[in-house]
């Protein structure tokens, strides 16, 4: 009976063993049994739990339990996310409508993953029952059992999915709407430097009305000057200084647009500040030509680039072999030539240096560069391009054939491996030695032919094609002070003959002339703008005078006078560098454009600086050359007399008007020291900072300031400072430098 008993406590695990008496005699076939102090204890020891391992089965089940508890806080989440609103789901960075969807797709993935687990335990359980035996019947109910369970998870799943789903939809979210607005590259349109490019975009616009509307038109305005600078729903325009409101831009895009299906079209205008804070050197490096053969000489040019301010150009330095060392350096190098002599592309540099300084107090500077093609001789490079057409002008619609024409030298033409046309501003590439195109609407339209040349040399040939509207084109015309012959439109006077050409009685149908061009000397160029403007003619003979109107169309009229000066007068010309500036004022005079009458011969220029002035306090010279120089020391306007002397004792004089103002307001100060032990006094002078100034501002960031010219002050405490010095003018301009102190 007691071995009985121990079997079936082995057979389970439990070491409980029978007390045994000690007359009992020993039985060999059974090992010695240790008695426990409690028999009554079941439990195993401390020893046999730590050696066996967690059960895989319960690992699975806590792993998806706590997956199961994410989705639950995640779903939860999201849904008190869409009930906050769209305003705190955009503050966070996301967009509403695809939080929303995110939300949803969470919600089906979550629930059906549970659907699909309880369906394959469903089928699974009653594969089970089917499959077993007829005498497992405690097998058959617990499948059965498990069956039903999963049905009841399932069809608690899809209810709970259902709910929830019908709860989220209910949220309306929208995607946040973008403004309606001009797009720029670079977006951000403050505080530029210009020259700069700045491409403009309308397509937010389009966007809002291409379902209802069929766009037809976008002409921007970049100055708000009723001028169209260029058309297109993409656009880049040119900033090449500042312009006339002091660095600010209101760029104008005006479009029109007509309802599908028909029916009237409607105009809307929109408008994006461009602020241009401070202005760079702006030009370009012009040569003869860019490319040629082995050995090329190219002339160089740099009288186009100048400081927006008017700032006088004091150095060119030009890299021509791209060595980094100047091979041409000053202000007479203002046009160079250079010879290449190796084959290939090479990049030119000049370091222009403008009389202005910048913040640091150094010259204002810029690098402008110019690239140089240089091929092996093949062929003549000397080939020459233009462009023929049928017409230039004309009414819309115009249309034009356009054809390439080329040089013949030697009795040959240099082959050319490619043609390409530009139309207009992008609306069309041709390829090919002519081409065909009808200008539908009003305007000027640039047309570029670049021709490629099998040696690699490219020509750039381009011609202006003019359409006007006929029905609204304006009406040139001209009225002059003196009056003009009505009879043979003749004008006539004396040299030098001043007369004021007046424009502003020119018709338009729709009253928007934007532009007026003179051509006072029939050369072909435009010499002045505007409705009203006076020009001098110096030399005797006929002129003609030509008148081109432009409206905001881009319509334009012309009209002519001619204009006949008879023998001259003396013309007085102070030929001055400048008739303003910072005093102390130096301004350069040359009068040698001066010019007595026929027969007559200047033999000396008398030159007097204020003569107003009586005493010693009078500046008059006497000099036989023409050139002089003259420093302004005072603040104020100063008037120069020049007196041309000719040699049969006639005199002549002008004058002229020299306005002194106050020097730039520029921080400057010197300190008696830089460094020392603390306490540290030291002593500061402002005396070199220029202006008007009417205030001194010191900050010694230790707490003190001062609105003394030259404070002291003492430093108790070792550190760095920094010492800043604002100057403030009478016109709330500021300026301030700072130095470091190092007290030990």
């Amino acid at each position: 009976m007691e071995n009985q008993n121990l079997s079936e406590f082995d057979e389970i695990g439990i070491g409980l063993q029978p007390t045994v008496s000690s007359d009992s005699p020993p039985n060999p076939e059974k090992p010695t049994v240790v008695i426990t102090e409690n028999p009554e204890d079941p439990k195993p020891s401390k020893t046999t739990n730590q050696n066996n391992p967690p059960s895989p089965k319960k690992m699975v089940i806590g792993c998806l339990f706590f997956f199961f508890i994410l989705f639950i806080i995640l779903v939860v989440a999201m849904i008190f996310g869409l009930r906050a609103g769209e305003a705190t789901i955009i503050s966070f960075g996301l967009n509403p409508a695809d939080f929303k969807n995110w939300t949803i797709g969470i919600v089906s993935i979550f629930f059906g993953l549970i659907s699909l687990v309880s369906i394959i335990s469903i089928v699974y359980h009653l594969g089970v029952r089917l499959l077993a035996s007829k005498d497992a019947i405690f097998e058959k109910s617990r499948a059965a059992m498990k069956s039903l369970v999963s049905g009841i998870i399932l069809v608690i799943a899809l209810a709970i999915w259902y709910f929830v789903y019908s709860y989220v939809s209910r949220f309306e979210m929208k995607p946040p709407e973008l403004p309606i607005e001009i797009v720029t590259n670079p977006a951000y349109t403050y505080e530029l430097v210009s020259p700069i490019q700045i491409e403009f975009s309308a397509e937010r616009i389009t966007d809002k009305f291409k379902k209802a509307y069929d766009l037809v038109s976008y002409e921007w305005d970049k100055e708000g000057d009723g001028k169209i600078d260029a058309t297109g729903q993409k656009v880049t325009i040119y900033f090449p200084d500042g312009g006339k409101n002091n660095g600010v831009y209101d760029v104008k895009l005006f479009i029109k647009m007509q309802p599908k299906g028909g029916g009237d079209t409607i105009a809307k205008d929109y408008s994006k500040t461009i602020s241009i804070s401070r202005q760079d050197l702006y030009g370009e490096i012009k040569v003869d030509r860019e490319s040629g053969e082995i050995p090329l000489t190219i002339k160089f040019d740099a009288d186009t680039i100048a400081d927006p301010d008017d700032s006088r150009i004091i150095n060119y330095s030009w890299d021509l072999d791209a060595d980094g060392r100047p091979d041409r350096d000053g202000f007479l190098y203002r046009n160079t030539e250079w010879t290449f002599d190796t084959i290939g592309e090479h990049t030119v540099s000049l370091l222009v240096t403008s009389e202005d300084f910048d913040e640091k107090g150094n010259h204002e500077t810029k690098t402008f560069t110019k690239k140089i093609t240089v091929y092996e001789p093949v062929g003549s490079t000397d080939a020459e391009v233009w462009i023929e057409t049928n017409t230039k002008k004309g009414f819309a619609p115009l249309s034009v054939n356009f054809s390439a024409q080329q040089k013949v030298i030697n009795g040959k033409k240099a082959k050319i491996e490619n043609y390409e046309w530009k139309i207009g501003d992008g609306l069309e590439t041709i390829r090919g030695e002519r081409a065909h195109y009808t200008f539908e609407k009003a305007g000027v339209y640039p047309v570029e032919l670049t021709v490629t040349f099998v040696n690699g040399q490219i020509k750039h040939e381009m011609v202006e094609i003019v359409v006007t509207d006929e029905s609204i084109a304006p009406k040139a015309i001209i009225k002059t002070e003196p009056t003009i012959s009505a009879q043979y439109k003749t004008l006539t006077g004396r040299a030098p003959f001043k007369v004021k050409f007046d424009a502003s009685q020119s018709e338009d149908a729709d009253n928007n002339v934007v532009k007026y061009d003179w051509d006072f000397d029939g050369d072909g160029q435009w010499d002045a703008e505007g409705s009203i403007v006076e020009h001098q003619f110096l030399d005797s003979g006929n002129y003609k005078t030509t008148l081109r109107i432009t409206d905001s169309d881009e319509n334009e009229s012309r009209a002519e006078i001619n204009v006949k000066v008879g023998d001259e007068n003396a013309v007085i010309d102070f030929g001055v560098n400048k008739l303003s500036g910072a005093a102390p004022l130096t301004v350069d005079f040359d009068a040698s454009g001066s010019r007595v009458p026929k027969g007559k011969k200047i033999i000396s220029y008398e030159w007097d600086f204020n003569p107003s002035l009586k005493g010693r306090d009078k500046q008059t010279f006497i000099y036989e050359r023409s050139q002089t120089s003259h420093i302004f020391d005072s603040i104020g306007e100063h008037l120069v007399q020049l007196t041309l002397h000719a040699d049969d004792g006639s005199e002549y004089f002008d004058t002229i008007k020299i306005v002194a103002t106050y020097p730039s307001l520029n921080a400057e100060f010197s300190a008696s020291r830089l460094s020392g032990n603390a306490p540290l006094g030291i002593s500061f002078d402002a005396s070199e900072s220029t202006g008007k100034i009417s205030k001194f501002e010191w900050i010694f960031n230790d707490g003190s300031t001062s609105a003394e010219k030259s404070p002291t002050h003492i430093f108790e405490k070792k550190g760095i400072y920094e010492v800043i010095l604002k100057v403030h003018d009478s016109l709330s301009n500021v300026s301030q430098t700072s130095k470091t102190i190092t007290v030990n």
